[in-house]
């Protein structure tokens, strides 16, 4: 990954590169700016995957330069000493604000959010130049792929997981859990929709607006108490009762398919 940093202070730059080179080697700097006009120009040329910006900056703040950079589609982390911009910070699309002077835990958990926003995007990239195929989730024509294996990231890292182990995901506030095959869970930085998004069209469907299932996991269906979908690790799911003939269909699909 490569990054960049804007910071008036020489010596918050200099702390910051240390950091990365030490604890996160995976990160390169590209370049650093101590002002916004100079941060402009570094910016538009090289197009950093990760943006750190300081807030205040010689009379100029980094939201100054995120509006004169709006072509910028990078990942901002802000890094600052001023606390009540944080709301702001997430307003404008930011990662992580990150409050100085850095810890380096949180450094680690904004600088994994990354890596796991870039997979995601390399994965849907190459879902889109795939084939058209049927999509089971949907019930319609679309791009869509095999997937072998997905990157989830968490707090204190991520892992590189089987699609076909994974059991079902369930949302869990703004994080998921993911529930695989072993019956371990991951607790992951995605929302729910993101991984509908990322698993369209692989033997995944949403039965309700917090939980998608794996169909290949999918045991039987039972009406008995609700709409519920045994899986195959024991659980449980609740289906939407507006979701529930989408549902039929999709396992309908996917049975014919297999």
């Amino acid at each position: 990954m490569h990054a960049v940093i804007v910071d008036d202070e020489p010596h918050a730059v200099r702390n910051l590169e240390s950091l990365l080179g030490k604890y996160m080697p995976e990160v390169q700097v590209i370049g650093t700016a101590t002002s916004v006009g100079k941060a402009l120009s570094l910016v538009n040329d090289t197009r950093p995957d990760i943006l750190f910006l300081d807030i205040k900056m010689q009379g100029e703040t980094g939201f100054d330069l995120l509006s004169r950079a709006n072509t910028y589609d990078g990942n901002i982390i802000f890094v600052t000493a001023y606390e009540e911009y944080s709301l702001k910070a997430l307003k404008a699309g930011a990662v992580d604000y990150l409050l100085k002077p850095v810890d380096i835990e949180e450094l680690r958990t904004a600088v994994y959010k990354v890596a796991g926003r870039l997979q995601y995007k390399k994965e849907k990239t190459q879902e889109e130049h795939l084939p058209e195929q049927y999509n089971i989730s949907s019930g319609t024509m679309k791009n869509i792929s095999k997937l072998r294996c997905i990157t989830i990231s968490g707090q204190q890292g991520f892992e590189i997981v089987p699609v076909n182990d994974i059991v079902f995901i369930e949302a869990d506030g703004n994080y998921s859990v993911v529930y695989l095959t072993s019956l371990q869970k991951i607790v992951a930085t995605r929302q729910v929709g993101e991984f509908e998004d990322l698993l369209s069209g692989n033997g995944f469907f949403r039965i309700h607006k917090s939980a998608i299932i794996n169909l290949r996991h999918l045991r039987s269906y039972d009406s008995r108490e609700g709409h519920v979908a045994k899986m195959t690790d024991g659980s449980s799911v609740a289906i939407s009762g507006r979701r529930l003939s989408d549902f039929m269909k999709a396992v309908d699909h996917y049975a014919k398919d297999m």
